[in-house]
């Protein structure tokens, strides 16, 4: 076989990580998931073990050469230092790579460059929330992003929390009943209801970020509650994308693009709500919304074209 043969794009999110391989002979693209590799998460010796594993699982499945793959992009959550970077290049020395064919960045440099032109924002809300802004001349902006508990505002995880503190609310006598609650005591399968705040206090971040679904559908069929938690989230988000773009400084009449991406944007309430207050705060009208309608991992494989000069 001829070198060069393949392309890899890896979305590294806070909960799963996805491979996207695209064969250049075939023009074929396979997807394949595994858990999270966020060293900040799970530490530096797990993800390290398994992004080498599931590289080389992949590899041994589609009987590819290392002198086969004409380059990789890997866009990594919380990849944003100098010294997240350094610990990425080790991994990537680590699963045997030539750094030189391997480009690592942040997962919202990933999505945008992966489907949009600048000027233009990249807003991320799934688990985590951030906002980054390239302007024309290449430099970029961020904000948020920086974990919690004191930042990630708007997403998820952030729905989940507000919602679970609004829970426990109830059950002391501070609210008043909602039918959410009934569809999150199903969803988590509570047993006693006298036991709840202790279930609610003991949550995991998987746990908690797992009902913001439930919560932006709520939103979405008119619950109230629901449309008062996601509406405070997309303004926080908005405010997030609201801060970049100040940076970047576009023309009022210059087109610019915002993508956005994360699983708490497939919500209507949520996405038309943010959409409406950046227009309000911002005053620019010549906006086009970019929403990822493939995985990042899929949609990084045109950044993998560009970097790598690949048909």
């Amino acid at each position: 076989m001829p070198e060069g043969r393949y392309l890899f794009s890896v979305d590294g999110g806070g909960t799963k990580t996805e491979y996207c391989v695209y064969d250049m002979d075939l023009r074929k693209m396979q997807s394949f998931r595994f858990g999270s590799t966020n060293y900040k998460n799970i530490g530096l010796k797990e993800a390290a073990s398994r992004l080498k594993n599931a590289f080389y699982t992949i590899c041994d499945s589609l009987n590819i050469e290392l002198q086969e793959i004409q380059g990789m992009v890997i866009g990594v959550s919380g990849c944003d230092t100098e010294s997240d970077y350094a610990v990425y290049q080790s991994i990537v020395k680590h699963m045997g790579l030539d750094l030189k064919k391997v480009y690592i960045c942040n997962d919202s440099e990933f999505v945008f460059l992966s489907v949009a032109d600048k000027p233009g924002i990249c807003v991320i809300s799934g688990t985590s929330s951030i906002a980054v802004g390239f302007d024309k001349e290449g430099k970029t902006y961020r904000c948020g992003g920086w974990g919690r508990p004191l930042s990630d505002l708007g997403s998820g995880y952030w729905i989940g929390e507000q919602m679970l503190k609004k829970w426990i609310k109830y059950c002391d006598g501070q609210e008043a009943y909602n039918e959410i609650y009934q569809t999150l005591e199903e969803f988590y399968h509570f047993e006693k209801a006298e036991e709840l705040p202790y279930y609610i206090a003991a949550m995991s971040q998987r746990d908690i970020t797992a009902a913001a679904h439930l919560i932006c559908d709520g939103a979405d069929r008119g619950n109230s509650l629901c449309g008062q938690v996601v509406a405070e989230a997309a303004a926080e988000t908005a405010d997030l994308a609201v801060a970049v773009y100040e940076r970047i400084h576009p023309e009022k009449q210059e087109k610019i693009h915002i993508v956005i991406s994360g699983s708490i944007f497939k919500g209507d309430f949520y996405r038309r709500t943010f959409q409406g207050i950046f227009r309000e705060k911002t005053g620019h009208g010549n906006i086009e919304y970019i929403p990822l309608n493939q995985s990042p991992a899929q949609a990084g494989i045109r950044l993998a074209r560009d970097i790598f000069h690949a048909n």
